[in-house]
């Protein structure tokens, strides 16, 4: 019997050196193959009734680290935000070009500014007029041409998202589908070590789109999770949602959530490359068109501020408001506008009875209140219909034209003062009548500076007072909203949209709260397209102190040079309509040579401005074109930071990689020494069978 239990221990000491054998094959052959890892023979001692009985192979497993390969795949999520930013801000750096680069947004500026100087300084000269039309055209055409690329990033944002949802919800699929195949395995007694590299690799995949967290099961089902806690893959793998949107611009900033089970889960991911796709798309990208929104905003008004107070030689016949107004748009100015007519000498015009024809207008005399149909009442009223007309044109722009064709208009500012927002405006400016810049933005919508939250208290008390016209009413109306020390953002914009004034459906004006990169602003929008404005009551200074004013979201985009001037330099503003009192027929409107305006607007670049804070720079105060190098400096420090991140992240997953593949990758030297060791073994379990054999046969030729 005892012969008998030592060739059965001799012959599994064989099964074993095979099965050894065959996992040695295995992982020479798979030395190269990603994602397979050093399988080992475990072994264990069998007995029968306490009596040693040989060997068995107890198990298969793979040679890994679990808790290294935990840290990588965590790892493995940073180091995928940090590559797809790396991507995106190095077409940033490219599109948007260097400080030095002739193309740089600061050197389009600064080439506008010299421009003008030249003008200011032959301000007939006709080579010098077309230099500043030029420049202004290229330089509009910049900020459109990079506000377009903005757009254009945050759409390929869009559209990797959605494709990384799509392999995240492969490899979900991937997962559930082995865990399948190995519990069933597993339940049979069998080895599932080839399935677990496979789910390995499946894990690894999705590690690199977002932050997981997993846990095995006694049957070695892998449970999965993001990091945040919601389950992926539970017995059935549970698929994220997207719907990408097909079109963006500056103002979308609404897209559409990435869902699991009906719930947003966006702001959940942690890390992955759908986190760094996130973050470009609606903070880095979105911050950038801001910062550029704010400097064509703050560009286009100061200089089309400086260019309605002057203007060119000839004058123009007809000078035709940039912004589209109604009649029964509310209008309240003070101070006084000077309107003349002039020849093309640029020396006062006939008024048809033998004076100047000029129009000294007191705004304050006007109706209270008053409307735009009350302005262009008394422009006509003031002069002779074959002098020169107003009207609201089929456009909605307020125009007045001199009657006769060889003449012109010109107008003087001086104190007149038209609040707009936080923003006063003169006359000519209020309507744009002699804007040089135009964006098509009217008076329909406002906005607040950026605010580093929502839910934060104002700290302000008093009332936001709205006034506009009521187009189902037919009348003029005003809305008062009261506001508290311990409102926020968002529960101001709840107050308006609450307001019963406000609301009504000839009125319509509604609030937001709209995210800007990592900032909130509050957006009041009249849903009707309608003109309104927004000003302090009841003591309070919200207006002014939160910065309301037109909203300039997307300003960049449409920045264009106004098409009469484009088409006509002659049109540039350099000199001022004369405020000499009690100027008489023939009198000098305008010298030829005066170079007041031209002036002006040359000094302007050179002046320090207040930028409020927008995008990630904070409030400054910067001229044009240092506003515009410190979008460009603030772009390139966030691209060497980005730079320098993943560095440091692919070098960690690096060192993180080499251990675990040490751990768990095959060593060829090791595998033929092993095969070595499994050679001798098997030699001596044969040369022990061969031994028994021999002994069993003298045995039973013993027997008769």
């Amino acid at each position: 019997m005892s012969l008998n239990i030592s060739l059965l221990t001799a012959i599994s000491g064989l099964n074993v050196t095979r099965a050894a054998i065959d996992v040695a094959s295995q992982n020479v052959a798979n030395a190269n193959t990603e994602g397979y890892s050093r399988k080992i023979v475990n072994l264990e001692a069998r007995n029968i009734l306490g009596t040693g009985a040989g060997v068995r192979v107890s198990s298969i497993t793979r040679n890994v680290d679990e808790f290294l390969l935990r840290d990588l795949r965590a790892q493995t999520g940073s180091l995928g935000t940090s590559e797809i930013q790396k991507q995106f801000f190095d077409r940033m750096q490219d599109l948007f070009g260097s400080l030095g680069s002739n193309s740089s947004l600061t050197n389009q500026i600064t080439e506008l500014d010299t421009a003008f100087q030249s003008l200011a300084t032959t301000p007939e000269g006709v080579s010098q007029r077309l230099d500043v039309v030029n420049a202004a055209v290229t330089m509009a055409q910049r900020f459109n041409a990079m506000s377009s690329d903005i757009q254009k990033l945050r759409l390929e944002a869009e559209v990797e998202i959605s494709n990384a949802v799509q392999d995240v919800n492969l490899q979900l699929s991937t997962i559930a589908d082995l865990n399948l195949r190995i519990s069933k395995l597993v339940g049979a007694g069998q080895t599932a070590t080839e399935l677990e590299d496979q789910r390995d690799i499946a894990l690894n995949k999705l590690s690199e789109y977002m932050d997981i967290s997993y846990y095995y099961r006694g049957n070695k089902e892998a449970v999965v999770s993001i990091g945040s806690g919601d389950s992926l893959v539970d017995r059935l793998a549970l698929p994220l949602s997207f719907t990408p949107s097909s079109s963006v611009s500056a103002a979308n900033n609404g897209f559409g959530p990435i869902t699991l089970n009906g719930v947003d889960i966006t702001d959940r991911l942690r890390s992955g490359k759908i986190r760094g796709l996130v973050d470009l798309r609606d903070t880095s990208l979105s911050q950038l068109q801001a910062e550029l929104d704010t400097l064509g905003a703050k560009l286009r008004f100061e200089l089309d501020q400086v260019h309605n107070r002057g203007v060119g030689l000839p004058p123009q016949n007809i000078l035709s408001g940039s912004r589209t107004v109604a009649g029964t748009d509310p209008f309240s100015g003070t101070g006084t506008v000077r309107i003349a007519i002039l020849d093309a000498n640029g020396d006062f015009a006939d008024d048809g009875v033998g004076g100047a024809a000029v129009f000294d207008f007191d705004l304050t005399t006007l109706p209270s209140p008053a409307n735009v149909t009350d302005v262009v009442n008394a422009i006509n009223a003031a002069f002779n219909p074959a002098v020169a007309t107003a009207s609201i044109d089929t456009n909605g722009r307020v125009t007045i034209q001199a009657t006769n064709p060889t003449n012109g208009v010109a107008i003087n500012e001086s104190t007149s003062a038209v609040a707009v927002g936080d923003a006063t405006m003169g006359f000519s400016h209020f309507f744009g009548l002699n804007d040089l810049f135009t964006t098509g933005a009217n008076y329909d919508s406002y906005s607040t500076v950026q605010q580093s939250a929502s839910t934060t208290p104002l700290g302000l008390s008093g009332n936001l007072v709205f006034s506009g016209y009521d187009t189902v009413g037919g009348a003029p109306y005003t809305g008062t909203v009261a506001y508290v020390a311990g409102d926020t953002l968002d529960s101001l914009a709840a107050k308006i949209n609450a307001d019963g004034t406000l609301a009504g459906s000839g009125v319509n004006v509604t609030a937001q709260v709209v995210k800007e990169g990592g900032a909130f602003r509050l957006q009041i929008t009249d849903t009707n397209g309608d003109n309104f404005f927004v000003s302090d009551g009841g003591g309070g200074s919200l207006v002014s102190s939160m910065g309301i004013a037109p909203d300039r979201t997307g300003e960049s985009s449409v920045l264009a040079v106004r098409s009469n001037v484009s088409n006509d330099p002659a049109t540039l503003s350099r000199g001022t309509l004369s405020l000499a009192v009690g100027p008489v027929f023939g009198d000098a409107g305008v010298a030829i040579g005066d170079n007041t305006a031209a002036q002006a607007l040359a000094n302007h670049f050179s002046q320090k401005l207040t930028f409020g804070s927008a995008g990630g720079l904070p409030p400054l105060g910067n001229t044009l074109s240092e506003y515009a190098t410190s979008i460009l400096s603030l772009n390139a420090t966030e691209a060497d930071n980005v730079s320098a991140n993943l560095q440091f992240r692919s070098n960690l997953v690096g060192e993180l990689s080499f251990q675990a593949i040490s751990v768990s990758g095959v060593n060829i030297d090791e595998e033929m020494a092993r095969m070595v060791l499994i050679q001798n073994s098997y030699n001596a379990s044969a040369q022990m069978i061969s031994t028994i054999s021999e002994m069993l046969d003298v045995l039973v030729n013993l027997v008769p």
